[in-house]
């Protein structure tokens, strides 16, 4: 595969990143008995992992917010207006689209993730009324709703 257009490599006609962890299984698997999984990075942002049976994709997508904890014990910094750096790693689980050769695109998720961008990205995470407290844990909760899930993934 070195220096070579994956579209002329048999099998690869159509090189998506799923169809790579797929023919990368296959070759592997069979000499590797402890293969567990094959994980494609399409970009610094979104790859697959495919297991020999199920395809995972991922979307990330950096954002930057503010929290005020207000009933932080006194002295204590959080107290203050401060931010915070965020990396948020949507996974998605579906079946091989056999014609377009991908589970889901991944210009979908980030699109209909971009509403959900917009109130974190530079906010205030402890004014969201999603979030009564603002840590990660409630995120699930406070946003999944607002992700729609596609027709055949499921949210992990």
């Amino acid at each position: 595969m070195h220096h070579a257009c994956l579209n002329d490599i048999s099998g690869l006609e159509n090189p998506t990143s799923e169809l790579l962890a797929q023919w990368l299984w296959q070759r592997f698997a069979p000499q590797l008995p402890t293969l567990r999984r094959v994980t494609v990075c399409e970009t610094a942002t979104a790859g697959c992992h495919y297991d020999g049976q199920q395809f995972r994709i991922w979307k990330e997508q950096r954002f930057e917010s503010a929290v005020q904890f207000p009933d932080a014990p006194a002295g204590d910094g959080r107290r203050r207006l401060h931010g915070h750096s965020y990396l948020l790693r949507l996974l998605l689980s579906a079946p091989l689209d056999a014609v377009l050769g991908w589970t889901v695109d991944y210009g979908d998720v980030k699109t209909l993730f971009t509403p959900v961008y917009r109130q974190l990205d530079h906010h205030r995470l402890d004014q969201l009324p999603q979030l009564k407290m603002p840590i990660l844990l409630n995120w699930r909760t406070g946003f999944g709703e607002k992700l729609p899930r596609f027709a055949c993934a499921r949210w992990n």
